[in-house]
C-alpha cells in the first residue's frame, strides 16, 4: 500500500495502516506521509479472513488497537 494527499499530522500522531476482518484489527505499518508525493509503500502479508485495509491516526510510534475511527477504508477484492 501506498498513499499520497495525506496531510501532516502534529508530532505526537502518526498515520497507521491496519487489516480489517478477522478477530481483532491487525497493525500493519506506520506510512509517512511526505509533504508531496506517494508514502513509502507498506508491505504486509494478507492472513485469512482479511477483508479489508483502514488507515487511522495513532498516537505516534503507533497503537496496539485502533484509537480513532478509520480516516480511508479499502475493501479488498
Amino acid at each position: 500500500m501506498t498513499a499520497s494527499g495525506l496531510g501532516p499530522v502534529p508530532g505526537d500522531r502518526t498515520y497507521q495502516v491496519w487489516r480489517l476482518g478477522g478477530a481483532a484489527p491487525l497493525p500493519s505499518g506506520l506510512p509517512a506521509a511526505p509533504p508531496e508525493g506517494p508514502s513509502e509503500p507498506v508491505v504486509t502479508p494478507g492472513p485469512a479472513g482479511v477483508r479489508t485495509i483502514a488507515l487511522t491516526v495513532e498516537p505516534a510510534g503507533g497503537s496496539p488497537r485502533p484509537t480513532t475511527a478509520p480516516i480511508v477504508t479499502l475493501p479488498l477484492g
